[in-house]
């Protein structure tokens, strides 16, 4: 028996390429050199399925363990029971399923003393897949054995490839579809196809070269590239394209889809667009019908990705026009409002400007509103950050008395209103800012508060220095009181010490 600390694989020395696609390998493990002969002899230069036998030879359990933690396609294991120890072969049976986790290889059990290891307990509890006593192993009954092997162990590979497939499309639906932008998606569509080709014929292919593109006319515009397509600099792409090449892509613009040329794969997305959208993997081998059935499912939601991106380029175009022209009213009410302020501010200074002056403020506090929206790149939500300040210092500049202007003092802390309530709240502030600049002490400031609530309401909170009794109504409050119900809100008055202190609580 050879020493078992030397591992000799034994291959016949016509298979020059271990792990040819056109073979099926096939591993003879037993300890008598005179097993390993013959059984060469019989299979020696066979076909099964229109593929070549590719025989290996080791002769112990423990060579058998290094073996197969190298070479992973091994089609089946010709085993015998008895080598290091009378069970070797049976512990390395539960070895190779349950610690390798290798559940296609099929195992074919030989022994010359079936005694040691009865069939009807290693069938079962070793997941062995035949079990043959050496002597009744002819030259017919060898053969037919290792076809049904081979058929099974195809078999068992033509599901496992189509699940790995349907799982892949499966995972990579949702990365795709969450790719708004085109080159994004380009990439990941071109990485989630040579992850399904790595299952097959290009797994030992340490890089693939390939690329996604977008064809329109005679113009090839590669957006993403791997390999020798893998380039920052492209100014004409369509010379990158050899002749081969473009031949591949030629086919499949014809053909509307999937197409071969040599080597070489080519597929044309339909995206529903004037422009065509191309997948191309250089080398990738002859497709099987399971390569090919798959690929063509993972085209299916490619395609449907494809148009699922243009819509929505679409819509953010026809978003941004909108929102162009939301901001463009705005910017013309605000204009509007700014003349109606400078006519007021051209009426007789002679006459009793209250009245004037209330409606002055108030269109000015709409207007900062509107001002704010026609700056915006989104018109859904306003900050009242700056609109407070604004508001606050317009409402202390129109309450000055020559050069002496109240101090207004406005916090603000998370306070981000929609468009439909940012208007009427910018009138509510105004109402009560103006309320307490008449009721407060003089020399004394008005602070403003205004914050977002942890209940998902916002407060306006108003609290100043008050000498006086209780403070009544007043055209200002009856107003913000009016306000404040337009938006679903209440007002609260209330006295702390020497200050007053008026709430307004709405939803927002």
């Amino acid at each position: 028996m050879p020493d078992n600390k030397a591992v000799q694989f034994k291959q016949e020395k016509e298979q020059a390429v271990s792990g040819s696609d056109s073979t099926w390998k096939i591993l003879i493990a037993d300890d008598d050199e005179e097993v390993h002969l013959v059984t060469r002899l019989v299979l020696r230069d066979k076909y099964i399925l229109g593929k070549k036998l590719e025989l290996f030879s080791v002769h112990s359990a423990a060579e058998c363990r290094k073996f197969l933690e190298l070479e992973t396609d091994i089609a089946v294991l010709l085993l015998d029971v008895v080598m290091e120890t009378d069970n070797a072969g049976l512990l390395l049976a539960e070895w190779i399923r349950k610690d390798l986790d290798n559940q296609s290889l099929r195992i074919i059990l030989r022994t010359g003393q079936p005694g040691l290891a009865p069939l009807s307990t290693v069938m079962e509890k070793y997941e062995i897949n035949d079990y043959k006593e050496k002597t009744e192993l002819t030259y017919e009954k060898l053969w037919v054995t290792i076809l049904t092997a081979i058929r099974g162990f195809r078999d068992i590979k033509i599901i496992e490839q189509s699940r790995f497939g349907m799982k892949s499309i499966l995972e990579a639906a949702p990365r795709l579809f969450r790719l708004q932008s085109l080159s994004l998606f380009a990439s990941g569509a071109l990485t989630q196809l040579i992850l399904l080709l790595r299952s097959g014929k290009c797994a030992a292919k340490p890089v693939i070269s390939g690329f996604a593109a977008i064809l329109s006319g005679n113009s090839c515009k590669i957006l993403a590239g791997t390999g020798k397509y893998d380039k920052e600099d492209r100014q004409e792409d369509a010379l990158l394209l050899d002749e081969s090449c473009k031949e591949a892509i030629a086919e499949a613009v014809k053909q509307k889809g999937m197409a071969t040329w040599g080597n070489d794969l080519a597929i044309c997305v339909n995206s529903g667009e004037l422009e065509k959208h191309l997948l191309y993997i250089e080398e990738c081998g002859e497709l099987n019908d399971i390569e090919r059935n798959i690929i063509a499912l993972f085209c299916m939601t490619v395609s449907t990705a494809f148009m699922n991106i243009g819509l929505y380029s679409k819509l953010e175009d026809r978003l941004d026009e909108k929102s162009m022209l939301v901001r463009e009213i705005h910017h013309r009410v605000k204009n509007n409002l700014q003349i109606i302020l400078s006519l007021l501010d051209m009426t007789d200074k002679s006459r009793p400007q209250d009245a004037f002056e209330s409606v002055r403020r108030r269109i000015s506090a709409m207007a900062v509103i509107h001002d704010k929206v026609a700056s915006l790149p989104s018109e859904k939500r306003i900050d009242f950050t700056d609109c407070a300040a604004d508001i606050a210092a317009d409402v202390a500049h129109s309450a000055a008395i020559g050069p002496k202007i109240p101090t207004i003092i406005a916090t603000v802390r998370n306070f981000v209103l929609p468009l439909e309530t940012a208007v009427p709240c910018s009138l509510l502030l105004e109402e009560l800012l103006s309320r307490a600049l008449i009721l407060k002490t003089d020399g004394s400031p008005v602070e403003a508060q205004l914050e977002g609530l942890p209940t998902g309401e916002h407060s306006i909170t108003i609290s100043f220095e008050h000498d006086g009794a209780e403070p009544e109504g007043g055209d200002e409050i009856n107003l913000a009181s009016k306000l404040a119900f337009q938006i679903d809100g209440r007002i609260l008055t209330e006295r702390r010490d020497t200050k007053t202190v008026i709430t307004a609580i709405f939803a927002a």
